[in-house]
């Protein structure tokens, strides 16, 4: 790691952290940053470069630049945006962490709007949106003014405002989360920085999973409602060709989503200088920190030709620290992993399977769930998909192992041609009854998972719980199945088809007196109504998601 130039700044109130991976053709938002209403020694400007290459965009602005360093890693190594968040937040001086696109056009007010709502509420989590433009006249950039940006070509202008910041049913997909995040330094440490996981390296990445765990630590996400980032099209912006780290079809990481969902507040790979700086915050230099900010594993796992090998995902997999998996709660502490059913975790009590490694404690699990259908049910219907499962997978094995010609020879002389193409029909349609088979028995996993600690206790106290499901007459129907045989007259189920059931819904049980209320929300209502949820965790202490 080398650096070009090192901040003289003194305890600037932000910091904003820009990065590049030798791909801009523009860092236009410096050119802004000279003409800032907030005076010059309020912030500084820190520039992470992943390889070993100086950008020539860059020097156009270099006196705008306080601090500027080289991580130089190797050329074949693909670039790992959460390391240099992780970076930036480190070297940085402010008290505030910007992180936001360098290639975009920022109003004189843009850092004074931010200064202004942290020192009104110290404990949010503040969005800038951005308007896009995509027009092509536009590139290369040529310095349009904002009315041109938001005019003509503009696909998110809503009568002056982003439709980002808009109500919506769908936040985290319709929201441009990684447009640019502001934070507190200290929050950002606190919850151990950004998450380096193999998941993140290349495009599937992002502020966003800085944000979903800073709100699982308490704080609240805020839109601001006047100040925006302004961007227009270049080349290659939505990553096309760039390696994918698993996400949800629309380029949200699931690992991400799974911190949503799970509450999860630390990172599954932790960097050693973020920690360092969590723990004794004042006792290292800065150039022993600097020794510790590159892992040597980052060395080997974002390199192209391992993570397009089936190691990479082995390596994935035994490198998260929290994984919920069949409502449980797997934690991984020191050289063993441990399990806890999620409705464990509210009554503190403590893990009930541990393994030295994942797999073995899935299986344990997976055991615990095909009792619990017995106990439960004592019912066919229930251990119906398994059973189906494995049969229809068997059988589909060896049909899927005959060729045409096999096929052809053991048909019926007459008709050769008719049987062949029967059986092509039969086995499409085997193999989509097999799809719906598997979909059914991980909807079972996951619920029975969640509640076999149930079939053991008796009523958790003073907790209500209420299962919170949308457009799904199928899950209904298993529910209130499984519940008929639990016979626990504390658990409810409601389908939630619209935002204001919703809302009525969890005011009606929040209201009840004495009582804390427990929603197990299925991840497609969740996902849809994310952004009631969160402010109701955030709001009213008295309530709890699970989500599965």
């Amino acid at each position: 790691m080398t650096f070009i130039k090192k901040s003289s700044r003194i305890s600037p109130k932000i910091s904003l952290v820009l990065l590049d991976w030798s791909v801009r053709e523009s860092f236009h938002l410096l050119h802004y940053l000279s003409a800032q209403t907030l005076a010059r020694h309020q912030f500084e400007v820190v520039i992470v470069e992943y390889y070993s290459s100086l950008s020539k965009a860059i020097k156009k602005f270099s006196d705008q630049v306080d601090t500027w360093l080289l991580l130089e890693m190797p050329e074949d190594c693909y670039y790992h945006k959460h390391l240099m968040y992780n970076v930036g937040i480190t070297v940085a001086k402010g008290e505030i962490i910007i992180i936001c696109d360098s290639d975009a056009m920022a109003k004189p007010s843009f850092l004074q709007s931010v200064l202004s709502a942290f020192e009104a509420d110290p404990e949010i989590i503040l969005h800038i949106d951005q308007f896009r433009n995509n027009r092509k006249d536009l590139y290369p950039f040529c310095f349009p003014s904002f009315e041109e940006v938001t005019g003509r070509g503009c696909i998110n202008n809503s009568d002056g405002k982003t439709t980002g910041v808009m109500p919506t049913n769908d936040p985290i997909h319709e929201r441009n989360y990684g447009a640019c995040l502001c934070a507190k330094r200290v929050d950002l440490i606190s919850i151990g920085g950004a998450d380096e996981h193999i998941d993140f390296v290349g495009h599937i990445c992002g502020p966003y999973d800085l944000s979903f765990r800073l709100i699982n630590l308490g704080k609240r996400e805020v839109w601001h409602q006047h100040e925006f980032l302004y961007h227009t099209w270049h080349p290659g912006q939505a990553g096309v060709d760039n390696y994918l780290g698993p996400h949800d079809g629309r380029h949200i990481s699931t690992t991400s989503l799974e911190a949503l969902h799970s509450r999860r507040i630390f990172p599954n790979v932790m960097n050693a200088a973020i920690l360092s700086l969590a723990n004794d915050r004042n006792t290292l230099s800065e150039c022993e920190l600097e020794k510790i900010l590159i892992s040597p594993e980052n060395f080997f796992i974002t390199k192209s030709a391992f993570l397009t090998s089936t190691k990479s995902r082995a390596w994935a997999e035994k490198t998260y620290a929290y994984v919920t998996y069949g409502g449980y709660q797997i934690v991984k502490k020191a050289d063993l992993y441990h399990a806890t059913p999620l409705l464990n975790i509210l009554n503190n009590k403590p893990y009930v399977f541990s393994a030295s490694d994942i797999g073995s404690i899935k299986h344990k699990i997976r055991g615990r769930v095909l009792y619990s259908c017995f106990y439960l049910g004592r019912n066919v219907f229930l251990f119906l998909p398994y059973c189906l499962k494995n049969l229809l997978g068997i059988f589909l094995r060896n049909i899927a192992s005959l060729s045409r010609k096999q096929v052809a020879a053991i048909a019926m002389t007459r008709q050769p041609k008719k049987n062949i193409e029967f059986y092509f029909f039969l086995r499409k349609f085997l193999k989509k009854l097999s799809n719906i088979f598997i979909s059914t028995k991980l909807t079972i996993n996951r619920y029975l998972g969640l509640l076999s600690n149930l079939t053991y206790s008796d009523q958790p106290e003073n907790k209500k719980i209420i299962f919170l499901i949308n457009n799904s007459i199928g899950y209904c129907f298993f529910m209130h199945l499984i519940i008929s045989f639990l016979r626990k007259n504390f658990i409810t189920i409601i389908n939630i088809n619209e935002p204001d059931s919703l809302h009525i819904c969890l005011n009606q049980y929040r209201a009840s007196a004495g009582s804390r209320l427990v929603a197990i929300v299925s991840k497609t209502c969740f996902m849809q109504y994310s952004s009631i949820f969160m402010q109701a965790c955030t709001e009213e202490q008295k309530f709890c998601t699970i989500v599965i």
